[in-house]
């Protein structure tokens, strides 16, 4: 859907742009489906990678894409998260590079708003985690294997330093969602979204709510 002239894919995409990574590193895993075409121009468009895997498996999608990239690790950022934190994710990033963690994560538990969320998996250890998923959800919501077995792995939850911003709802997940995000880009311009923090986006929302 667009928003000031901008699809909505285009917001989170433009966040992760942000990130401290080299080369190219955002990867759009979409369905082969025909409906999800637009996608593709989408990504023509801007210059990003596209894969295009099941429907129903997302997390065999990934682990597919990850691979065909050559990835050694990869980072969830969900289509509905437009307010993805560039900072949280080099925070990320940097654990990796240091401590060698399998799993990072903001969520385990979470003290970040819905839709502020970084998931840095190792890839083969994921490889191996999908190996033995076994339930639709595991197929579905990709990292739910790895939170109801976090005990075998070596993981790092980020918990965020102010107070706690869970009850806060920064995703677009429904029509309410979408109207909110509309509002908060009304007091700005999209060219100050990509570098827009988290933090001054939950302050107009909670003016908003």
């Amino acid at each position: 859907m667009p928003v000031q002239g901008k699809a909505l894919l285009w917001y989170l995409t433009a966040r992760c742009k942000q990130v401290d990574l080299p080369g190219d590193h955002i990867f759009v895993a979409s369905t082969d489906r025909t409906i999800d075409e637009p996608i593709e121009r989408f990504c023509h468009t801007e210059g990003i990678t596209l894969f295009r895997g099941a429907v129903e498996d997302v997390a065999g999608r990934m682990l597919a894409c990850a691979n065909e990239a050559g990835l050694d690790y990869f980072i969830r950022a969900n289509a509905d998260s437009p307010f993805l934190e560039p900072a949280l994710i080099n925070k990320a990033c940097q654990l990796v590079t240091r401590h060698g963690y399998q799993f990072v994560t903001n969520l385990y538990p979470r003290s970040f708003p819905y839709g502020v969320s970084v998931e840095l998996v190792q890839t083969s250890t994921f490889q191996n985690a999908y190996q033995q998923m076994h339930k639709p959800a595991h197929f579905e919501h990709v990292t739910q294997y790895l939170y109801e077995n976090i005990a075998q792995f070596d993981y790092h939850n980020i918990t965020h330093d102010g107070p706690d911003l869970s009850r806060l709802r920064l995703t677009v997940d429904t029509e309410a969602d979408f109207r909110r995000f509309e509002g908060i880009l009304g007091q700005l311009n999209y060219h100050k979204w990509p570098v827009l923090s988290f933090l001054d986006a939950a302050k107009i929302y909670q003016e908003l709510v």
